[in-house]
């Protein structure tokens, strides 16, 4: 009786664990969920936070066309909070290509510690917005390894 109840609570765990949590390739390091949306529109804009971000802008708004039916405006400067904001940002992981995504009520921002970063970052948005509208969360990740191989989705 003992091991029943105990596997009995252990599946409502795995259960309760399995609603909360998105399955992403590869598995962020660290995801915080918040509550609300974010809903992408013919108004967002990409914006260009840094200098030589323009291949991966590309490669997110040909993919996102393909969700949306028409692409985004990509700008340097930002006009307002309607927007998926592209960086580079230092977050000192000895293994290159760690990123941060961060979706709020406002927009979206994507930092990677080089190209390959703001890359994966990119690619961790266009599953979210496969599956569902895009809600804010902060994600962390941190290769393991530098065997990653750039392909996409």
């Amino acid at each position: 009786m003992k091991h029943i109840l105990l596997i009995s609570s252990l599946f409502t765990c795995l259960m309760a664990f399995g609603q909360n949590s998105l399955n992403l390739v590869p598995v962020p390091a660290k995801l915080e969920m918040g509550k609300g949306s974010f809903r992408i529109d013919p108004n967002t804009q990409i914006v260009l936070e840094g200098s030589g971000l323009e291949k991966n802008a590309s490669f997110l708004n040909d993919h996102l066309q393909q969700f949306l039916g028409y692409k985004l405006n990509v700008v340097k400067a930002q006009a307002g909070n309607n927007a998926i904001r592209l960086n580079y940002e230092r977050l000192d992981n000895p293994i290159a290509g760690a990123y941060n995504l961060i979706v709020d009520n406002k927009g979206v921002y994507i930092a990677g510690d080089n190209e390959n970063g703001v890359f994966y970052g990119i690619q961790t948005l266009l599953q979210l917005a496969a599956t569902s509208n895009l809600k804010p969360q902060t994600t962390n990740h941190k290769p393991q390894t530098s065997n990653l191989k750039r392909q996409t989705l």
